[in-house]
């Protein structure tokens, strides 16, 4: 007696096991094609990236705390100079505008507030061989700060400190003002000394000349002082054989100015 095989869904037992297998063996394929297609995308990603060269950090200048206040810009503040105390028995000759000692045989002072006792003081010194223009002082203009007379006056070109004060502009420089005053020193003049040097703290300069005008010689020190816009002019005239003892008394004198 034959056997006939056993059929489940209309298929026997061998055509199902055929069946399963072509479809376990489609599964598989499937499978692979999406771990093939898993690989390739996995590894068209880097798996790291790039190294890449660090900027250097950023310099920072740290700012003060808010509550500190920054300190204030230091503004250098000249000391004053002050003059030197007069030697002893001199006497200060002054005006609302400059002070000036000299020994006591000196005699005059401020021809601004005071002209006409100043030139009361001066026109007592005459003798009958020594006259003075008075008219000429009485009439001197306006930069004429000081006139002080050396007693007993001496025929010829007298002994005498004039402090005159002229206005220029700040940028005027010291050398400019000094060449102007001295072109125009009337007679002949011989300058035989230049010292630049400091009155008061203050760019001065200082010029030894000698003077001859008409027959009579006179020696003189000029002392030029810059102080802003102002040009100060403390003029000593003396005689020559009085040079050794004036040249001391210029140096002294010239540390007691002041101005007020």
């Amino acid at each position: 007696m034959i056997r006939r095989p056993r059929i489940f869904l209309g298929l026997t037992i061998t055509q199902l096991g055929i069946l399963g297998g072509l479809a376990l063996l489609a599964m598989l394929s499937i499978g692979g094609m999406f771990w093939m297609v898993y690989s390739a995308s996995q590894v068209s990603i880097p798996t790291a990236l790039p190294s890449l060269t660090p900027l250097p950090p950023a310099t920072e200048t740290p700012l003060p705390p808010t509550n500190t206040p920054l300190p204030p810009t230091a503004t250098a503040t000249p000391t004053p100079a002050v003059p030197d105390p007069a030697p002893d028995g001199w006497v200060k000759f002054e005006s609302a505008q400059v002070e000036l000692w000299l020994p006591p045989e000196y005699i005059g002072g401020d021809m601004l507030d005071n002209r006409d006792a100043t030139i009361k003081q001066i026109s007592a010194l005459q003798t009958k061989t020594v006259k003075l223009n008075i008219t000429s002082l009485k009439k001197a203009p306006p930069e004429v700060i000081m006139l002080i007379y050396h007693k007993p006056l001496t025929p010829g070109l007298l002994t005498a400190v004039y402090v005159t004060k002229f206005t220029r502009t700040p940028e005027t420089e010291l050398q400019a003002f000094v060449d102007e005053m001295m072109n125009k020193l009337p007679g002949a003049v011989s300058i035989f000394g230049t010292h630049k040097i400091t009155v008061l703290g203050r760019e001065a300069q200082k010029i030894e000349i000698e003077q001859r005008i008409e027959g009579s010689t006179i020696n003189a020190t000029f002392i030029y002082i810059k102080n802003g816009a102002d040009f100060w002019v403390i003029d000593y005239d003396y005689q020559p054989a009085e040079i050794v003892e004036m040249t001391q008394m210029v140096k002294n004198s010239i540390k007691t100015l002041n101005f007020k």
